[in-house]
């Protein structure tokens, strides 16, 4: 997910809260040796979500790449203790105090963020090489937009993406902020003595996380003998420059990623698509309203009239939608003018009995609807009859 450049350090001095928006990641032994200290690289641009200084999630772009985190040495700051948990799924309340002796992982994420759930197949990787090791894992889950603090739509999204390790349910950003993070995702790897020693923003840097990991352990003392780093997860090559993400609500930077009309705040409107589409922004067609966090379908109709529309480069197309209740709709999707061509379809995607392709809005959550082979440029329409169709990002990706 695409967001405004940022620098951070370790543990930065508490950050204040402010107005809501809008008014807005080696060898068996049991040696105590001392363990490096936290660093923290930049990370890739398009790696990671941030959010700012403040209680409510903004967009912003992240730096270019840089180069692997430099380890230093300590003094290393001990983590903070969990706050503010709402829930804890996978496993009863957890302490840092009682893991004292073990090595922590804790993975901030959101399960509609496009960054973490790319970092998923890693970290079940690793909580199946090390889970009986002494390594625990611990989601934090930190929720991007208001309808991710339902506990069902995270137990709904856990078991999709066989999240088995321990999640918390951290709804008001307690924990968030006791670690001074900005960023989805972030990891954390805490030693056994309850210290962090290293950090990692974004997607990427996954063979030096897990040698971080089994320096940690072998510290602590664990037996990690014939365990090899890596594994047959595919690793992404280099990144090609793709469309940023695309917010559709108010609070996203005044509603400029709004390419034929500026929004207006919690009023209907008539839009009109005269078809000149600039990439990086997205297009309305018929009657649509805006809130904080989304753009609302304004009516019922009957022809799929009204659409969302926008031009793009990337290899696939992500959409964050929450159905607002009712029975389940279709959404059809138009690439380049016809239906998506089998080759391009993303996992959501179905096709009719008259050929359309389309998804079936059921549940809130990221819909992937394009998936291509290599990064081109397209464009896409999103049609829609019902009234109950809310859209809160698009995401794309190489």
């Amino acid at each position: 997910m695409m967001r405004r450049s940022l620098t951070r350090t370790l543990l930065l001095p508490a950050i204040a809260l402010v107005v809501l928006l809008v008014a807005a990641a080696a060898a068996c032994g049991g040696t105590d040796e001392p363990a490096p200290s936290p660093t923290s690289a930049s990370p890739a641009s398009g790696s990671a979500t941030s959010k700012p200084a403040e209680s409510t999630p903004a967009p912003t772009s992240t730096p270019p790449p840089t180069a692997a985190a430099t380890l230093a040495p300590g003094p290393w700051p001990d983590a903070p203790e969990f706050t503010g948990i709402v829930k804890w799924l996978n496993t009863p309340p957890l302490t840092m105090e009682e893991l004292r002796g073990r090595v922590v992982l804790i993975d901030f994420w959101t399960y509609t963020c496009i960054n973490c759930l790319r970092t998923l197949p890693y970290i079940r990787d690793w909580n199946s090489k090390y889970a009986s090791r002494g390594l625990v894992i611990v989601g934090v889950h930190s929720p991007e937009f208001e309808f991710e603090k339902r506990e069902d739509g995270v137990r709904e999204a856990i078991v999709r993406e066989s999240v088995t390790w321990p999640v918390a349910m951290d709804n008001d950003f307690k924990t968030w902020w006791s670690y001074n993070n900005r960023y989805w995702p972030h990891k954390f790897l805490i030693d056994h003595h309850g210290r962090i020693i290293y950090d990692h923003i974004g997607e990427g840097a996954y063979e030096e996380t897990e040698r971080m990991i089994q320096g940690a352990l072998a510290r602590a003392g664990y037996d990690i003998s014939g365990i090899d780093v890596g594994g047959t997860i595919e690793t992404r090559g280099s990144r090609t420059r793709t469309t940023r993400e695309l917010y559709a609500g108010l609070g996203w930077a005044g509603g400029e990623y709004l390419g034929n009309q500026l929004a207006a705040g919690d009023r209907d409107g008539f839009y009109q698509d005269d078809g000149s589409r600039e990439e990086g922004q997205f297009f309305l067609h018929g009657g649509w309203y805006f809130n904080t966090e989304s753009v609302r379908h304004g009516r019922n109709t009957q022809n799929l009239e009204d659409y969302v529309a926008l031009s793009y480069k990337a290899a696939s197309v992500n959409a964050v939608i929450r159905p607002d209740g009712g029975p389940p709709f279709p959404v059809f999707a138009v690439l380049d003018g016809g239906p998506i061509p089998e080759g391009l379809r993303g996992d959501d995607i179905l096709v009719d009995e008259s050929g359309r392709t389309y998804f079936e809005a059921q549940d809130a959550r990221m819909y992937n609807v394009v998936r291509g082979p290599e990064v081109s440029t397209h464009e896409l329409e999103l049609h829609v009859d019902s009234d109950q169709f809310v859209l809160y990002t698009f995401t794309f990706g190489d």
